[in-house]
C-alpha cells in the first residue's frame, strides 16, 4: 500500500472510505489523533491554523475544533465521542459549524491497525445524511486536503523519533 491518502466511494452510497498506510507503529499513529498538541501540528498549515478547544478522549466524550485562516474567518468542527478503545478505534460523530457547506452530522468509524512490518494503517469510514451530502465534500476536495493533512502527520511523527 502506497503512502497516499485514498478516498474510497462508492456510487449512489452514503458512505466513503478514507485508507492511508503510515510508516509509523500503531501507538505513534493513534497518539497523532488523540494529543492536542500533535494534533495542532499536523492539521494546521499554511492557510490556517488549527486550536483544540476541547477534546475528552473517552468514550461519551466531545471534542471541538476551531480552524482560523490567515483573513481571520474561523471554521469550527465538533461531535461527540462515542467509543475510545485505544489505540484501535475511535467512533465518533463529526459536524462543521460554519453555514455553507455544512453537510450535517456525519458518522465517523476511525479504525487504527498494526501491520506486520511494524508500520499502521488507518481506515475512516464516514456515513453521511444522504450520498449528495458525501459527494459535496469530496467535490470540496476532501482527498487533497485529507493527503496534505496526512503528509503533514507524517512528517510531524518523524520529526518527533
Amino acid at each position: 500500500m502506497s503512502n497516499q491518502t485514498k478516498i474510497i466511494a462508492e456510487e449512489g452510497k452514503q458512505e466513503l472510505f478514507m485508507v492511508r498506510a503510515f510508516d509509523l507503529p500503531v501507538h505513534s499513529l493513534f497518539k497523532a489523533y488523540t494529543d492536542p498538541e500533535l494534533l495542532v501540528q499536523w492539521m494546521s498549515n499554511n492557510h490556517s491554523q488549527m486550536q483544540v478547544e476541547k477534546l475528552e478522549n473517552k468514550s461519551h466524550g466531545s471534542w471541538r475544533f476551531v480552524h482560523t485562516d490567515k483573513a481571520g474567518n474561523t471554521y469550527c468542527f465538533n461531535g461527540v465521542i462515542h467509543a475510545f478503545q485505544a489505540p484501535q478505534r475511535i467512533i465518533r460523530t463529526f459536524e462543521m459549524e460554519n453555514p455553507g457547506g455544512n453537510t450535517g452530522v456525519q458518522l465517523e468509524f476511525l479504525t487504527f491497525e498494526e501491520l506486520s512490518d511494524g508500520s499502521s494503517k488507518l481506515t475512516i469510514q464516514t456515513i453521511y445524511k444522504t450520498s449528495q451530502d458525501r459527494d459535496n465534500m469530496i467535490k470540496y476536495g476532501m482527498e487533497k486536503g485529507a493527503n496534505m493533512a496526512h503528509n503533514r502527520l507524517q512528517e510531524v511523527m518523524n520529526s518527533l523519533k
